[in-house]
């Protein structure tokens, strides 16, 4: 179904519950399974949820609507003209209210929100350094960044590309989407880099993730598996039928991608 998969959805869900937000700023909605998680995690936080939908992008091979499949009623959209809502949000009779027409979530007014207390999640595959010039510009400090590639394994900048100085890699070509200048300012921009660790990195699961990557060379690929430094929470199938993990599908423990926290500095 595409989205956040099981490795992220726990430490999101952690990471919600550790915070305790007050508001939410969701970008990327897809079917609505992080709108969920956050209310299941926070009940009364408020939530804002943001995405252009998918068959708004040009060439992609996309059917002609996104589908809502969980609407909240409580929380305010910004959605593209593509999306429809699903089954279960049709029967409940809570479409069309609360939908606005989308626009990024930078240029709305937050001047009402105590930025101490909102989190903002980045699961829209967009330039990390834009992202994180925004939020200095007006002052929020927690944001999830959730498709967090290593660095020249996707076509978008992310916090890897901003922040791994130790890959040589990160010299070795420019990215398309972030310039050395713009590399610098975001690193600079932070406070603190913490990634959650996977729940799960057996062999088996190890094999299924880096298939991916396949479009990418062998040397890459081994420098992605490098950078797997943060130990598994569950290192044995054992541990998982400990935990009544077992019906999780493996695909699922495949779907870990550095899920980031990122603090940004104030002024």
């Amino acid at each position: 179904t595409w989205g956040m998969l099981f490795p992220h959805q726990f430490g999101f869900y952690w990471f919600l519950r550790q915070l305790q937000p007050e508001v939410v700023i969701e970008n990327g909605v897809r079917r609505g399974l992080t709108t969920w998680l956050i209310r299941q995690a926070v009940p009364d936080v408020k939530i804002f949820s943001f995405d252009p939908g998918l068959a708004s992008f040009a060439g992609r091979k996309q059917k002609k609507h996104d589908v809502l499949l969980y609407y909240d009623p409580n929380a305010t959209y910004y959605l593209g003209g593509s999306y429809r809502c699903g089954k279960e949000a049709e029967q409940r009779h809570l479409w069309p209210r609360g939908i606005k027409r989308f626009q990024d979530w930078s240029t709305c007014d937050w001047s009402w929100a105590n930025k101490d207390k909102v989190l903002i999640l980045f699961d829209d595959h967009m330039n990390i350094g834009e992202r994180v010039a925004q939020m200095r510009k007006l002052g929020f400090i927690h944001a999830l960044y959730d498709d967090n590639h290593p660095s020249g394994a996707t076509n978008f900048a992310t916090p890897h590309d901003a922040c791994d100085f130790t890959n040589p890699r990160m010299y070795a070509h420019e990215s398309e989407t972030l310039t050395s200048s713009e590399r610098l300012a975001t690193y600079e921009s932070l406070a603190a880099y913490w990634e959650f660790p996977p729940v799960l990195f057996h062999p088996v699961i190890a094999a299924a993730w880096i298939n991916r990557f396949m479009r990418i060379n062998d040397t890459l690929r081994n420098c992605i598996l490098s950078e797997l430094s943060p130990m598994p929470l569950i290192q044995t199938v054992g541990q998982l039928q400990q935990y009544n993990l077992t019906t999780i599908a493996f695909d699922e423990m495949a779907g870990y991608f550095w899920l980031v926290w990122l603090k940004i500095r104030s002024g």
